[in-house]
C-alpha cells in the first residue's frame, strides 16, 4: 500500500471523532478525492486561536510542507498533546480518537516522501538512530514554535505494568491501570535518519544551547528512512528501493557482577562465594542471555520497553551443581555503612554499585531451605547494631546476605539497511533506568526555575552558591545538558563524558561508542533544525505529555538515579552499572537526602528527620503517608494510608505528658522489602504536575523568608506537616487550625518542629519507627496575601507576601 493510501485509511477512521469537522475550520478537506493535491494545496484559512493551534508555526501553510514536520498542519494536529477534536478543545473521552503511533510514523513517512530526496543531496551523509518526539514550543529545541526534538539518548523506564499508550497525550503514561501500587513501564520510541555530522550552523539548533557548542560536533538528523520505493530517490528522479529498516538491540546489566570483580579501580569489591559463575545471570544479565527489554514496531519506528515484572526488586538464583542456589554474598566485617546500606568506595566515578543492600540474612532452616530473614523486623537494637551496624556506621557483617535485581540497564539500539549499507551507521545510546515517581515534572522544569529565580545562564552549577540557597546537596541539571559544565566563574566549559566504554559489539572487541570520536561527547543533548518562524502564543502548557529524551533524566551523580558516571582508563562515561544493588537502595538514600541525586525525584528528608539535608520540595502529609496513629487519622479527618515509598511520614505524638515527633527509622527503613510486599507506588505522586512542586517550593522559600527578623532559623527546623488547603474558607481542622479568618483563597499550612539530638524510647515504638523528644514547633499558615506564623508558644503574627497560587 502507497504512503498516501495508509495517511487517507488513517484519516477516514479519524473522520468519525470530528476530526473532519477540525479540519474543515482550517480549510482542509481530508475526504478529498485528491488527497494528495489537498493536502499540498495553501491553506489560508489555519485558524491558530484555536486551542492546540497557539504554537503551530507562523510559517505553516500546509497541510503538509514537504520534509519539514513542524510546518505541517496534518502532523501538528495529529501529534500535538493539545489539539484535540471536539468543539471545546478538551480531550476526547475515546482514545480510538486519536492516532495510534504507527498512524503517526506513516504520517512522518508521507511528509518526507514528498521532498524527494536524493542521496546526493547530503552533505557527508551517515544513517543514525535517534530517539524523538514531538514537542509543544516551550520543550521544543528552539523553543519558537512546536517541534521535533532529536537525541542519539532515549530514556525508557522499568515497572511492574505493561506500557500504557495515553492517545491524547500521544505519549505514554507510567500511571497503573488500577488503583493498585504498580507502575507501567515506559518505553523510548526510535527512529532512523540520514543524518549530518558538524558543528551547529544556521540550519541547526541545540537545545539550551551552550558557548561550547560552536567547537562540538553533532550529528542533525535531516531525512527519515523507511522501507519502500518512497524514502529516498536517485538524481533521474526514480525511487531507490529500501528492503527494510530493521532495528536490533543491546543491553547489559552487570551491577553484581561488578561488586565481585576488582578491574583494578574497584578495591572495595566484595569476595564472590566460590559456587557462582559471574558472568551468567544473575551477576551478568544481557540480552544474549536475558532478555531485559523488548522492541516492538510502530510503523518504521520502533518503541524499547522495559519488560514488566511483578516486583521493582527480587531475589535471583543461579544453577550450581544441578541446583538453583539463590545469589547471595557474605558481607565482609569492618566495612563503611551509610545508614545502613553496604558501601562500596568509590575512587574513579563508580566501577560497582556505591550502595548495596544487606538487610535480608539468607538462613538455612531444619529441613535444609533457604529462607530469607528481614533484619529490619527480627533484630532488636542491639542485635541489629552489632549484626548489620554499629553507632559509627561500620559494618559488623560476617553473615550471608540476599543479592536483589532490578531490570535498569543501558545499551544500544542499531539499524540495518542493506541498500544504505555503504554509508557508516551511528547508533543510539538506550537507557533504561529507575522509575520516575514525578513523570509529570522533568529535571529541566525545577532548573529552568533555579536559573529563573537567580538570573542565572543555562547550566547553573551544582556547586553555585545560589544552588545551595534551596538545594542543600544535589540539584537539578538535565541529562541534556551533559556535555558542558559551568564553572563557579560562570564560564562553561566542555564536558567530554561518552558512553559506557565497556559497551561492545557481541561477538566483537569493537567499542560501541569510541570516546576518540567526537560525537559521542555529545550524545545526551537534544537537536534539531533550526526554527522557521514564531509562534501565535507559545505560553500555552495545557497537557504534559511525558518525556522519553534526556531532559526528563538527571545529569547529577552521587552515584545517581537514571545514570551513573565512571573513569575508565581516563574517560568519563556514563554507565548504569554504578547504581545502586538494587536500584532502591539509590532510590531511599537520593529521596532521604533532600532529593539529592535528581531533584525532580521525592523528597522524604522529613521522613527520616535527615537534619544537615532538610526539605527542599516539600511532599504534603498525604503523599508521605498518614501513620495510622497520626492525630488528623485519629480525629477522623483523613484516613491512614502508605506513602509512595510504603513508609508513612512524620508526626507528633503524646504519652506521659512529652510530646514527641515520631518518624520512620532512617536504618531499618527498607525500600526492597517494601517493593517485595508490594507497597511501592505513586500514591498520587504521578498526578503532581511541574507547577504545583514550584508552588511549594516559591511557598516554603516565603516561610524562611518571614523568619528573618525572628530569633529561629530554618536550618534548626524539621517539617512535620505539610498540608495544601483547596480553600481557607472550608478548612476546619481541629488538628490544624486556622490561624485567622482573615485567611482565604488556597493555602498551605507548613508545621517543623525543633527536637532534641537523639532518638528516644525506641523500642517503644514499632521498631521500624523511632521518636524524638519534640522541643519546640514553628506553624506557618500561608495565603495569597499573607503568611501567618506562630513561634513556638507566642501568638500568631501575620506578614504581607505575594505569592501566586492555584489549584493544579
Amino acid at each position: 500500500m502507497s504512503l498516501i493510501s495508509n495517511v487517507q485509511q488513517t484519516l477516514n477512521r479519524l473522520s468519525h471523532f470530528g476530526w473532519n469537522e477540525w479540519f474543515q475550520e482550517h480549510g482542509l478537506d481530508i475526504s478529498a478525492e485528491d488527497l494528495t493535491a489537498e493536502l499540498q494545496r495553501l491553506l489560508p484559512a489555519i485558524r491558530r486561536d484555536k486551542p492546540g493551534m497557539e504554537d503551530f508555526s507562523t510559517n505553516g501553510k500546509r497541510a503538509i510542507e514537504a520534509g519539514k514536520p513542524s510546518l505541517s498542519l496534518l502532523y501538528h494536529a495529529l501529534s500535538s498533546p493539545n489539539v484535540h477534536p471536539t468543539s471545546d478543545g478538551k480531550p476526547h473521552q475515546d482514545s480510538a480518537a486519536y492516532p495510534t503511533l504507527t498512524e503517526l510514523d506513516q504520517v512522518e513517512n508521507l511528509i518526507f516522501s514528498l521532498s524527494k530526496r536524493t542521496l546526493s543531496s547530503f552533505q557527508n551523509p551517515v544513517v543514525a538512530v535517534f530517539a524523538y518526539q514531538y514537542r509543544v514550543a516551550q520543550n521544543s529545541p528552539h523553543k519558537l514554535h512546536a517541534d521535533i526534538g532529536y537525541s542519539r539518548c532515549g530514556i525508557a523506564r522499568i515497572g511492574t505494568e505493561p506500557e500504557r499508550y495515553d492517545a491524547p497525550t500521544r505519549s505514554f503514561t507510567s500511571s497503573p491501570e488500577s488503583e493498585e501500587r504498580s507502575i507501567a513501564v515506559l518505553p523510548a520510541r526510535y527512529g532512523a535518519f540520514i543524518a549530518e555530522r558538524r558543528s551547529p550552523d544556521s540550519q541547526d539548533v541545540v537545545f539550551r544551547d551552550s558557548p561550547t557548542d560552536h567547537s562540538q560536533e553533532f550529528l542533525f538528523p535531516v531525512h527519515k528512512l523507511f522501507a519502500g520505493d518512497e524514502c529516498l530517490f536517485d538524481d533521474q528522479g526514480q525511487g531507490i528501493h529500501l528492503s527494510q529498516v530493521e532495528f536490533t538491540e543491546y543491553h547489559i546489566n552487570e551491577k553484581l557482577r561488578r561488586l565481585h570483580k576488582n578491574p583494578g579501580d574497584n578495591p572495595d569489591f566484595v569476595p564472590p562465594l566460590a559456587i557462582f559463575d559471574l558472568d551468567k545471570p544473575p551477576f551478568t544479565r544481557d540480552s544474549v542471555n536475558d532478555e531485559l527489554v523488548e522492541m516492538k514496531q510502530a510503523g518504521d519506528s520502533v518503541l524499547v520497553i522495559s519488560k514488566p515484572q511483578a516486583h521493582l526488586s527480587r531475589t535471583a538464583s543461579q544453577q550450581v551443581n544441578g541446583n538453583m542456589e539463590l545469589a547471595r554474598f557474605e558481607v565482609p566485617e569492618g566495612r563503611s555503612c551509610f545508614f545502613s546500606s553496604l558501601i562500596i568506595t568509590a575512587h574513579a566515578g563508580r566501577a560497582a554499585p556505591e550502595y548495596v543492600n544487606i538487610r535480608h540474612k539468607v538462613i538455612t532452616n531444619n529441613n535444609g531451605d533457604i529462607e530469607l530473614e528481614d533484619l529490619n523486623k527480627t533484630l532488636n537494637t542491639r542485635e541489629f547494631t552489632e549484626q548489620v551496624i554499629n553507632l559509627e556506621g561500620r559494618s559488623v557483617g560476617g553473615y550471608e546476605a540476599a543479592h536483589f535485581i532490578d531490570d535498569s540497564c543501558d545499551g544500544y539500539l542499531s539499524v540495518s539497511i542493506p541498500e544504505l549499507s555503504n554509508l557508516q551507521t551511528y547508533k543510539a545510546f538506550s537507557l533504561v533506568t529507575a522509575v520516575d515517581f514525578f513523570p509529570q515534572i522533568r529535571q529541566l522544569d525545577i532548573q529552568r526555575w533555579v536559573e529563573e529565580l537567580y538570573g542565572a545562564g543555562v547550566g547553573l552549577s551544582l556547586d553555585t552558591v545560589q544552588n545551595r540557597l534551596h538545594f542543600s546537596q544535589g540539584g537539578p541539571r538535565p541529562l541534556s545538558d551533559g556535555r558542558f559544565t559551568r564553572t563557579l566563574s560562570g564560564q562553561t566549559t566542555k564536558n567530554n563524558t561518552v558512553p559506557n566504554q565497556s559497551l561492545t559489539i557481541p561477538n566483537s572487541a569493537d567499542l560501541v561508542f569510541p570516546a576518540a570520536d567526537r560525537v559521542n561527547r555529545t550524545m545526551t543533548s537534544i537537536v534539531g533544525p533550526a526554527a522557521s518562524g514564531s509562534a501565535f502564543n507559545k505560553n500555552e502548557s495545557l497537557a504534559r505529555a511525558l518525556s522519553w529524551l534526556p531532559d526528563s533524566a538527571a545529569d547529577v551523580f552521587a552515584p545517581g538515579w537514571d545514570i551513573s558516571t565512571h573513569v575508565d582508563q581516563g574517560q568519563n562515561t556514563y554507565a548504569s552499572y554504578g547504581l545502586g544493588s538494587p536500584f532502591l537502595e539509590d532510590a531511599k538514600l537520593c529521596a532521604a537526602l533532600n532529593s539529592y541525586w535528581p531533584a525532580a525525584a521525592p523528597d522524604s528528608s522529613r521522613t527520616f528527620n535527615i537534619s544537615w539535608s532538610p526539605t527542599a520540595q516539600p511532599l504534603l502529609d498525604k503523599e508521605l503517608g498518614y501513620h495510622p496513629a497520626h492525630p488528623r487519622v485519629l480525629s477522623q479527618e483523613v484516613s491512614a494510608n502508605l506513602g509512595w515509598d510504603g513508609e508513612h511520614g512524620p508526626f507528633i505524638e503524646s504519652e506521659n505528658g512529652q510530646n514527641y515527633v515520631n518518624c520512620a527509622h532512617r536504618n531499618r527503613s527498607d525500600y526492597v522489602s517494601n517493593a517485595l510486599a508490594n507497597k511501592i507506588g505513586f500514591n498520587g505522586l504521578d498526578k503532581v504536575p511541574a507547577e504545583e512542586m514550584i508552588q511549594r517550593m516559591d511557598v516554603l522559600r516565603a516561610c524562611f523568608d518571614s523568619l528573618r527578623r525572628q530569633t529561629v532559623t530554618n536550618n534548626q527546623l524539621w517539617m512535620v506537616n505539610a498540608e495544601k488547603v483547596p480553600s481557607w474558607q472550608n478548612w476546619h481542622s481541629t488538628v490544624l487550625p486556622k490561624a485567622s479568618n482573615n485567611l482565604e483563597g488556597i493555602g498551605y499550612i507548613y508545621r517543623f518542629a525543633i527536637v532534641g539530638q537523639n532518638a528516644v524510647d525506641v523500642e517503644a515504638n514499632p521498631i521500624t519507627r523511632e521518636r524524638y523528644e519534640l522541643v519546640n514547633q514553628v506553624e506557618f499558615q500561608i495565603s495569597a496575601r499573607e503568611i501567618y506564623i506562630k513561634i513556638f508558644d507566642q501568638d500568631w503574627v501575620s506578614q504581607p507576601v505575594n505569592l501566586v497560587l492555584e489549584e493544579y
